[in-house]
């Protein structure tokens, strides 16, 4: 497969020799976007006189700071061309001269529906419209740096215990990783839902269907409420099992835009007890893997919980600043409306 910093080409972070072991060295994490045009950040910036813009604006990278990097969702179906293409284009003219091509790397995942994949198992994929939109979406991209994640299918119907199925989703997968491989600086992952009930033993069996070739790494409990101690230690066997053979080049990254206390129960909808943790990992190691926000806070569930009037995969600030503040009040309450 190479080295992971020739498939991600927006260069590698420096690694210390005596904290990580020089085998691992070109899996360093690669330098990442934080989108000034993400949900979140579209939101602060038309509600600057909000008294929870000051809090989320220094997350979502409005303002002085830099922001916390983040995935940006796109649900299979979608238009979305322009949207893609801007992302890719802005984040291709970041001042990176010493990356090879030049610029950082946005984070793209895709879901073949609007909530977090995985959680629910009553929706059926349309092969032939997947297919298409696949191909359409790759050539959006083009040859401008890229990671995607594509949110599995295979793994998704593992956990939903429907083993029968598994050859045909697999295709699904399949089919996403070859429509994206074939540009040159996409570099493609595989997402894996809530982990909650789900051993990593069996996702290993699932992803294996699917074949690791032109697969870079393994995304985590993706818009899932483990602890991030779970999400570590499922990440970690999960990697210990597909490091073999050929799939030894292979890295797990843990989404940590959403954590819980581990008590929450395995349908949780915007839970309360849920926070967004701030404890991103960017060094790589052998036994733990890479931690960064793949799912943005206050992207929503659906109509529940802490969201209750916010569609499924729509921005709320009330639920973003449940997930940040810290049970800190914002000074003045301000009811604002979703964001689409």
């Amino acid at each position: 497969m190479g080295s992971l910093c020739a498939l991600l080409v927006s260069g590698c972070a420096t690694l210390p020799t005596e904290e990580v072991p020089v085998s691992l060295l070109d899996r360093g994490m690669a330098y990442v976007y934080a989108d000034p045009h993400s949900p979140g950040a579209r939101w602060v910036r038309n509600h600057l006189e909000d008294p929870r813009a000051d809090l989320l604006g220094k997350q979502f990278g409005v303002g002085t700071g830099p922001g916390t990097p983040t995935a940006v969702s796109v649900t299979i179906g979608d238009s979305g061309g322009t949207d893609t293409a801007d992302r890719v284009s802005r984040a291709a003219m970041e001042d990176r001269p010493q990356s090879d091509p030049p610029g950082s790397m946005p984070w793209l995942i895709v879901h073949f529906e609007p909530a977090a994949d995985g959680r629910t198992c009553d929706r059926d994929v349309d092969t032939q419209s997947a297919d298409s939109w696949w191909t359409s979406f790759s050539q959006t991209i083009g040859d401008r740096p890229a990671v995607v994640v594509i949110m599995s299918q295979t793994a998704k119907t593992a956990r939903c215990d429907n083993m029968g199925s598994l050859s045909s989703a697999a295709k699904i997968d399949r089919a996403a990783v070859d429509a994206l491989s074939a540009n040159k600086h996409t570099a493609v992952v595989l997402g894996v839902g809530p982990i909650d009930g789900f051993k990593p033993t069996v996702a290993h069996q699932a992803l294996r269907k699917v074949g690791m070739r032109d697969v870079v790494g393994i995304a985590v409990d993706v818009g899932g409420y483990a602890t991030v101690q779970q999400k570590d230690n499922w990440g970690g066997k999960l990697q210990d099992l597909l490091s073999t053979g050929d799939d030894d080049a292979l890295f797990t990254i843990a989404d940590i835009g959403r954590v819980g206390t581990g008590s929450e129960a395995p349908d949780a909808c915007n839970p309360s007890s849920a926070t967004a943790s701030t404890q991103v990992r960017r060094l790589a190691r052998a036994d733990q893997p890479w931690r960064l926000w793949l799912t943005q806070p206050g992207i929503s569930d659906g109509r529940c919980g802490t969201a209750p009037d916010t569609p499924a995969g729509e921005f709320s600030p009330d639920l973003a600043w449940t997930l940040l503040s810290d049970g800190e009040a914002p000074s003045t309450p301000a009811p604002t409306t979703p964001l689409r």
